[in-house]
């Protein structure tokens, strides 16, 4: 009864309505119709338009990161490097882009305070073709930047192969930067010394360059430029015995493959003489200037050159 008695107040409803009423009705009616019409009209478009959206998207972010490489090489004094296949590097002046940038926002609050400015020490970073020496061994004092210049090895090579371009602090176009395309980059410094499985500093580095090692002679890494670099090794024990140790590593990895590039750090007076004795070899320095000092602070890499 109460289902019939809404029904029959429906239709007496219905009944009341105006023509006016009923008009717009049907007028909506009609505009819900178009409008769906053109919805799925407009999501066709869409779905057939989908591929050349997406190139687009590729297309212009591709070209965000062009300009944003030629933006971040306009303000840190960029240069293009010649890329070539030999393994070689020649880089004069290099400036490490992190600390450039951190050294500019202590400028900043120094400015503040009438403080004098602090700059960033350059390095230079040299290695030669395939036809000459494949080892570099970096010396100097502790704190003197010894694993900061095998970092920017790394870096630079990273860079290169990224299309970034390289920071100079003085760059000359009467000079050209070189910095060859490396296959492989592996890099070995500190330890993953493990407490669980029990290995002890000596044992932990020598089961990473193992590894390396198997990696680097592999079928697939045969015959491709490669870098590898090396902090501290033949530490974690006897010098005597590390530097044992030490001397072997490198001369197994130069030897499996000549198109690998060593640069090591050491202070290991035996793997320093090693240049003396065996042209695959190469020793370099890093030079302290001590107005470049301060105290309580570190002091800075003033250059690295062969020797």
């Amino acid at each position: 009864q109460q289902l019939q008695k809404v029904e029959n107040e429906g239709s007496r409803t219905s009944e009341k309505e105006t023509p006016n009423q009923r008009q717009l009705k049907a007028v909506r009616e009609e505009i819900s119709v178009l409008e769906n019409l053109i919805t799925r009209k407009l999501i066709n478009a869409m779905m057939k338009a989908a591929p050349d959206a997406q190139r687009a998207m590729h297309t212009l972010a591709r070209l965000d990161v062009i300009f944003a490489r030629a933006a971040f090489g306009c303000e840190w004094n960029g240069a293009i490097p010649k890329v070539g296949e030999t393994g070689s590097m020649n880089v004069i002046g290099f400036v490490h882009p992190v600390l450039a940038l951190e050294k500019r926002l202590v400028n900043e609050e120094k400015r503040e305070g009438l403080c004098s400015d602090s700059v960033v020490v350059p390095v230079d970073l040299l290695l030669p073709g395939k036809d000459s020496h494949q080892a570099l061994l970096i010396s100097g004092p502790n704190s003197g930047g010894k694993t900061l210049s095998l970092k920017s090895f790394g870096l630079v090579s990273i860079m290169a192969k990224l299309a970034l371009p390289i920071p100079l602090a003085n760059p000359s176009p009467d000079e050209s930067v070189i910095v060859d395309y490396f296959d492989y980059i592996k890099a070995e410094v500190g330890d993953n010394q493990s407490v669980v499985s029990g290995e002890s500093t000596l044992m932990a580095r020598l089961n990473a360059c193992s590894s390396l090692i198997q990696a680097m002679t592999s079928a697939t890494a045969r015959g491709k430029a490669k870098l590898i670099l090396l902090d501290e090794l033949g530490g974690g024990t006897d010098p005597l015995a590390g530097s044992a140790i030490a001397q072997s590593i490198l001369e197994k990895l130069i030897s499996t493959d000549p198109m690998c590039k060593i640069v090591a750090t050491t202070h290991s007076p035996q793997l320093k003489a090693m240049s003396l004795n065996d042209e695959r070899f190469q020793c370099a320095s890093v030079l302290l200037d001590s107005a470049l000092s301060k105290v309580g602070g570190t002091i800075e890499v003033n250059d690295v050159t062969t020797r």
